[in-house]
């Protein structure tokens, strides 16, 4: 029975903003569930931090392109973040579990079983997404992540391929894939599956989500959006995550909304407000498109186009009846993905569809899995 958990998360886990709203819903439906929750905060100094990522960062760039050691990769933050997890479970002897929302740490300082929750390795972040090897001191931190993988009772992936990738590189650790993923919904307002609909199929807005890492694939749907335009310039481009700065043009019918935390009133509102209207959400980020934010929109009835990234295609099939896979990367390929979206016969089922496949995709659901797991093997 667990009724007291430490729960480490770099950052602040009541923030609604840290780490995608993950470890804000996580602790509340733990709570819900009647479990105690000790937060351990595990970041670091804002100022150390800046001066590594703005100082130190882009020097060892220019001798090692697009290295990912961020501060929170280094010797030094390991040995400051090992004294928060021991001074923890030593205040909190009597905890029944830890999880740590990354595969980095584990707790090796007393008896209390550690369960580790985190999307990827850093080894698969690196050898599959930037599709490169392990620089040299990108090896003591994929290590470190060895040690606490294979010392942990525990161990979850968000995602199909990555867990079936970590079972092959750490044979003798427990790793989990719980058969879904969850969505990360701060949505509180009427929820009516056919007004939704409705709405949707008199709507000419499209919806990207997403942040600065995914500009190229933003950058290409808006040069798309602007040969589609030619012919359909009734269609509104709504841009979450961009600021229009980091566009080449602009263009009167492509909005950019930037960043909209989903803890401030006024911004929620006005990200539920695009998602509930928009006609679909679209990325063509090839290598990883925006899962979080994909599913999400699926929930709220919302057709997709997205790219066959691996992930995605474990989960939903190599043919979707949601939506359509981008199999044409150029911009003429894309707008004509946007026009056949347009186009569809059979939008509204597409819309009931795209909520069907995600429909248990829950915050109870998920953390009823992870205890059901946790009474088998803690």
């Amino acid at each position: 029975m667990i009724n007291k958990v430490i729960f480490f998360t770099n950052g602040n886990s009541s923030d609604v903003s840290t780490w995608s709203n993950i470890p804000y819903l996580f602790t509340k439906t733990l709570e819900k569930h009647h479990i105690v929750i000790h937060r351990v905060d595990i970041s670091i100094n804002n100022m150390i931090q800046r001066i590594f990522d703005k100082i130190i960062f882009p020097i060892i760039g220019l001798f090692y392109p697009k290295h990912v050691y961020t501060f929170d990769r280094t010797n030094l933050f390991a040995f400051i973040t090992n004294r928060k997890i021991r001074n923890a479970v030593k205040r909190n002897a009597d905890s029944d579990l830890c999880i740590f929302t990354t595969f980095s740490f584990y707790n090796k300082y007393n008896d209390i079983p550690t369960l580790l929750f985190s999307d990827w390795t850093y080894e698969i972040l690196i050898k599959e997404r930037l599709g490169r090897k392990l620089y040299f001191f990108e090896k003591q931190v994929s290590k470190r992540e060895t040690e606490a993988i294979t010392n942990s009772p525990i161990v979850i992936s968000l995602f199909p391929e990555c867990a079936s990738s970590m079972k092959l590189s750490y044979p003798s650790a427990n790793i989990h894939y719980l058969g879904s993923n969850v969505i990360n919904s701060l949505y509180f307002g009427k929820f009516e599956s056919k007004e939704i609909i409705r709405n949707k199929t008199k709507s000419n807005d499209i919806l990207f989500i997403g942040v600065k890492s995914y500009i190229e694939g933003a950058q290409k749907l808006v040069n798309s959006f602007r040969l589609f335009s030619q012919k359909y310039p009734n269609y509104t481009l709504h841009l979450i995550g961009i600021q229009p700065n980091w566009l080449k043009e602009n263009y009167s019918n492509v909005c950019c909304h930037g960043y909209l935390r989903k803890d401030n009133e006024a911004e929620n509102a006005l990200y539920y407000h695009l998602l509930l209207k928009a006609r679909f959400i679209i990325n063509p980020s090839p290598i990883w498109a925006s899962y979080s934010s994909t599913i999400e929109a699926m929930y709220f009835y919302t057709p997709v186009i997205t790219t066959p990234y691996k992930d995605f295609v474990s989960e939903f099939g190599e043919s979707i009846d949601f939506g359509y896979y981008v199999e044409d990367f150029s911009e003429a390929g894309i707008s004509e993905t946007i026009e056949k979206m347009c186009k569809a016969e059979r939008y509204t089922e597409m819309c009931e569809k795209a909520h069907d496949k995600v429909a248990d995709y829950t915050w109870d659901s998920y953390v009823e899995k992870i205890l059901a797991l946790a009474t088998i093997y803690i």
